[in-house]
Order: structure tokens, then sequence, then C-alpha cells
């Protein structure tokens, strides 16, 4: 029988590695982004591995054993701003059959101006449904916590965010899932994060090629109710251990790319993204498996 607190031992050394004085910038969105989801421009909403994906209908088939024993460790390294650092840890464990239970924290902090943390709860189930179809749904609880120095109150919020993926074959996978669709606890009447609507899909030819599709809407007033930001991305499988990724989105007009290595038990992602105005962004992550 595994021993379970095995998991989070690799945590420590690794949140003190990442947790340096770093070049950063604060991410307006509390969902803090995982190196593959940032090279594939978040467009994985029909495929989520990861407890840091915006859906939280992780996948939780056990024949996929690298997305269901999963840790990961990230650290973005973007331009433009000195004095900060961002950091992050989370796990995944199957807790039953087709059952998924993880838990994240990731904090960011500029120098004593303006500090964020935020800690998430998550579960997502695998249904069947027919022969060779299934589905995956997941609900996530977040706590978001925003300080502005000693001289302001801290925002502090707790929201639920829900998912869905449907499996209607082996190679193409459709999803969704609504970011803040609900706010459980507010301490002041200020709204931290808006509701967001995305939907996806995904197509894996071969086993080597996976592309990646999906559509972006927000209520954020800064936004037109017209706008719809598109996300695509592309997997290549190189060899069992390594994975290439590519992807872009048209609300920034961003490229992205990166690299999965895995051996054994370990896995290491890498992402670079090119923001017209922010410059180049990179990020690293590290998996272990049990």
């Amino acid at each position: 029988m595994r021993d379970h607190r095995l998991v989070f031992l690799p945590i420590v050394v690794l949140f003190l590695l990442s947790a340096l004085p770093l070049k950063g910038f604060a991410q307006a969105n509390s969902l803090n982004d995982s190196p593959r989801s940032l090279a594939l421009s978040h467009s994985e909403i029909a495929d989520p591995r990861e407890p840091w994906s915006i859906n939280p209908a992780i996948q939780c088939d056990s024949s996929r054993e690298s997305q269901t024993r999963l840790i990961t460790i990230f650290t973005p390294l973007p331009h433009g701003v000195s004095d900060s650092w961002n950091a992050g840890m989370g796990g995944a464990i199957p807790i039953d059959e087709g059952y998924l239970l993880a838990v994240t924290f990731s904090r960011y902090q500029y120098s004593d101006i303006f500090s964020s943390q935020y800690f998430s709860l998550e579960s997502s189930k695998r249904i069947g449904l027919t022969e060779g179809r299934d589905a995956v749904v997941g609900i996530r609880s977040r706590y978001i916590e925003e300080n502005f120095g000693d001289h302001y109150l801290p925002l502090k919020e707790i929201t639920a965010d829900l998912g869905i993926t449907f499996s209607l074959s082996s190679e193409f996978h459709i999803g969704t899932s609504i970011t803040h669709l609900l706010s459980l606890y507010r301490n002041q009447d200020v709204i931290v994060e808006y509701p967001s609507l995305w939907l996806g899909m995904s197509y894996c030819h071969a086993h080597i090629i996976t592309l990646y599709a999906a559509a972006e809407g927000s209520t954020d007033h800064n936004y037109s109710p017209h706008d719809v930001a598109l996300h695509l991305g592309v997997e290549y499988l190189l060899d069992p251990r390594i994975v290439l990724r590519v992807g872009t989105e048209t609300a920034s007009s961003s490229i992205s790319g990166g690299v999965g290595i895995r051996l054994h038990s370990l896995t290491a992602d890498f992402a670079a993204t090119d923001h017209p105005d922010l410059g180049m962004t990179l990020s690293f992550g590290i998996g272990y498996s049990l």
C-alpha cells in the first residue's frame, strides 16, 4: 500500500528553490498557470491533466498514469518587473477508481507593495457512458487573497469553478468550464475576478500529435460582450520521453512553446511565451509520480 505522505516530500525543497527573487508580474487570473498550460496557450480545456488547469475536470483514467499521480511545482519568470517572486505547489492523488482529489497553493510577492496567495481544493470523477465513451466532471473551490500594503484592507474571496469533459472516442474530446461560477464569500464589495466561460476540443492522431482549440468569453466590463478569445495548441510526441508543445491566442497575439520530459517517475516541463508588451516569459515545472 502506498504511503501518500511521501508524495509531498519533494515539495519543500523545490518550493524553497522556486521562491527566489525573480522578475515577474501579477497575473490577472488567480488560476496560476502550469508550464504545459502556458506552452499550449491555455487551449487544453478538453484535456486537462493537472490541478493547475483552468478546467477542474482532470483526466483520471488509471491507464494514463502521468495524469493521475502528479505533483507540480512551477515558477513563472516573466520580464518587466523586478524585486518579485512567484511560486506554487500542488498535488493530485487518486482516491478511488475514477475519482481524483487535488490541492494547490501559490503565492506572488512584489516587494512590499502587492502580494497575493491562492489555495484551491478540487475533485473530479470519471463516469462511464457507453463503450469507449466517458465523461469527467470536476469542481474546484478557491480561496483568493490580495494585499495592497499596510494601509489597505486585503481583498478576500472564496469562489467555485465547474468543468466537464466528454470522450467521444479515444481520439476526440470536448470540454467546457466556467471559472468563478459563483462567489461563496467576499469580505468587501469588490470583484476580484470575473466569470469566464471556456469551450474546447482536442483531437489526437496516432497517439503522436494532438491538436487543441478553445474559445474563451468573459463578463469583465473591460471587454465587449462580443469579444471571444481563441486559443490554439499542438502537442507532438517526439518519443515516449519527450513531448514538444506550441500555442497561440488571439487576445494578446502571444506565441508560446515548450517541451516536456519524462524519466521514469519524474517529469520536467518548460515553457516560453512571447508577449507583445511583456516580452519573453519563462517557466518550469517538476512532477513526481508514485
